[in-house]
């Protein structure tokens, strides 16, 4: 089992959102942490242990977001 998913959200046959919802719903745990990278605007809410970097992002917020998720 993965500690950590990161995506982008813009990909070609399924979004980031499709497979957060996979993942949520799949054999994975339903609080597995997930980072999603992106240009698009950042959405208004996210749960607790869903992270939005946008793009370009810093390595060190990078960094920061796997720090707060993985320590939880």
């Amino acid at each position: 089992q993965p500690n950590l998913l990161i995506s982008d959200i813009s990909m070609p046959r399924l979004n980031g959102w499709e497979l957060v919802q996979r993942v949520r719903t799949g054999a994975f745990q339903p609080s597995l942490p997930i980072i999603l990278v992106s240009a698009e605007p950042r959405p208004a809410q996210l749960p607790g242990n869903l992270r939005y970097l946008g793009k370009p992002f810093d390595p060190d917020r990078l960094r920061e977001a796997v720090g707060e998720l993985l320590s939880d």
